[in-house]
């Protein structure tokens, strides 16, 4: 061949097509490169896609939250989502609470349908609008407040804040405000890569507004929290999943990650006099979709306890 075989008539050196081999390559990258994004996503988020049509809207002053609000009576049961997730994420727990009482699922401003509501999206500013969307909502009695991981922040501060409008609280795998701090003190750092890697890769593929500025602003939350840990004399039943995450930590440090949860979660108990821990021991963070009757059954519990002569 000679030197000018791969230079077209303008003298311009002609780009080979890449080989039938690397092209294969560079598809089945790309292929593994959508399952790994749609494994994380249902890996970090049990919520699924929301059909705004099917919820409510009420204004909180100056932009709108979106509810669902099934069943009748009281106390009210105001179920709190996890950072990231929506209404959906307790798809098959308020229908079994509707059985007995009023229960509103809401999407917190910048998640999910709701407006994207006010900055920074600090515990005060969360605690200030669900304050305000009681009020919109009409709601004086005092409520029982389920919070699953993050929305069990959430509900904390709220009755720490509120103590005369909480009359239960039911925590689901609750975040510990030191969670991230003594897992940095005691698991190795690079135990923790795999965990932060998925969570960045699903957030920069589906977070709103809400769910960044939830992020971002989740170390003041945690410092905000440790300041006010005091709880009001209530009913309290903290569902502890059985076993840190399996995946989230190489298996070498699961025991310690285990010893680390089992720790925190007898804490967030103590904080409550009639605090009591109930483990579920065969499932993950999100207990609400793998156990669902369970929650239902706290729930009732609480309800019971409240409304009892």
């Amino acid at each position: 061949m000679s030197p000018d075989a791969n230079m077209n008539d303008a003298g311009c050196r002609r780009l080979a097509r890449p080989a039938l081999g690397f092209r294969l390559l560079r598809f089945c990258t790309s292929c593994a490169a959508v399952l790994l994004l749609c494994a994380v996503s249902l890996k970090q988020c049990p919520s699924l896609p929301e059909n705004c049509s099917k919820l409510s809207m009420i204004d909180v002053g100056g932009y709108s939250l979106a509810y669902k609000d099934e069943g009748a009576g009281g106390p009210l049961v105001v179920l709190l989502a996890g950072e990231d997730d929506n209404t959906t994420v307790w798809r098959k727990v308020q229908p079994g609470v509707s059985e007995f009482t009023r229960v509103i699922a809401y999407d917190r401003g910048g998640v999910g349908c709701s407006d994207e509501g006010e900055n920074p999206r600090t515990v005060e500013k969360v605690t200030d609008e669900l304050d305000a969307f009681l009020d919109a909502l009409q709601v004086n009695d005092p409520v029982i407040l389920c919070g699953q991981s993050f929305g069990g922040l959430f509900a904390r501060y709220f009755a720490n804040q509120h103590p005369d409008r909480v009359a239960g609280i039911v925590l689901v795998d609750a975040t510990h405000e030191r969670l991230e701090y003594e897992m940095a003190l005691s698991l190795k750092p690079q135990s923790l890569e795999k965990e932060d890697l998925e969570y960045g890769v699903y957030f920069g593929i589906s977070g709103r507004p809400g769910v960044w500025g939830e992020y971002y602003n989740r170390f003041n939350t945690y410092n905000t929290i440790a300041q006010n840990r005091a709880l009001p004399d209530v009913p309290l039943i903290y569902l502890s999943a059985g076993k840190y995450d399996p995946g989230l930590v190489p298996e070498e440090q699961a025991t310690a990650a285990d010893a680390l949860k089992e720790t925190l979660d007898e804490d967030q108990v103590s904080l409550s006099p009639q605090g009591v821990l109930i483990e579920v021991a065969k499932t993950g963070h999100d207990i609400q979709i793998d156990e669902p009757q369970t929650v239902i059954d706290a729930v009732k519990q609480v309800f019971d306890m409240v409304t009892a002569p």
